[in-house]
């Protein structure tokens, strides 16, 4: 019994909340570089710091208490948490794969989860334990959901299509044996 609250206490310990949180927003840093989207990148930053210069201005403070011993959630603050990272990484997906073409789409996919990611840290150092808990429940909803949504309509058989997180070839499609007006052809005859 022992042993399970142990690991209970490590996995939902607000430290592993903020290491996971920081790891996939030092990820998506290092794919937003690597595809050289700087513009969507510095627009979800701006939309972050908006958000942190908002909330700073509020007035809003945690309340500072002295020693938290166990943090419970009520069953409101379970599933509204939940609910919403599950509607909006499902909503934040939709918009992106309506988005025109690929490069608008990249964009406003670095932009948006860029956003998300600053306002999340943040919230994590200014936030009280059973907020930060709930930041955590929100952003494992939103990352299932996300994850789900990119495996069950995925096209193409790429993981890549439907957020617009590609990665482009250096090599010309002449060299390649095909020039893109060829495979637009066949793309067309394939296809009636």
């Amino acid at each position: 019994m022992q042993l399970i609250r142990i690991i209970q206490d490590l996995l939902l310990s607000e430290f592993i909340i903020f290491v996971v949180l920081f790891l996939a927003f030092a990820y998506l840093t290092r794919r937003a570089l690597a595809l050289h989207e700087y513009v969507g990148y510095g627009l979800g930053w701006l939309i972050g710091i908006f958000f942190m210069v908002v909330y700073s201005s509020s007035g809003v403070r945690p309340s500072s208490q002295a020693v938290e011993t166990e943090v419970t959630l009520s069953f409101l603050q379970l599933i509204l948490p939940s609910i919403c990272g599950a509607g909006l990484g499902l909503a934040v997906l939709w918009i992106i794969a309506q988005a025109a073409s690929g490069a608008r789409r990249q964009g406003i996919a670095i932009a948006t989860m860029t956003a998300l990611g600053v306002v999340l840290l943040f919230l994590t150092f200014v936030a009280d334990s059973e907020t930060r808990r709930m930041i955590g429940i929100f952003s494992l909803a939103f990352a299932i959901c996300a994850a789900f949504v990119l495996i069950v309509f995925r096209r193409g058989g790429t993981p890549s299509a439907t957020t617009g997180f590609t990665s482009q070839s250096a090599v010309p499609t002449e060299i390649q044996g095909k020039s893109r007006l060829d495979e637009i052809r066949e793309k067309f005859r394939n296809n009636p």
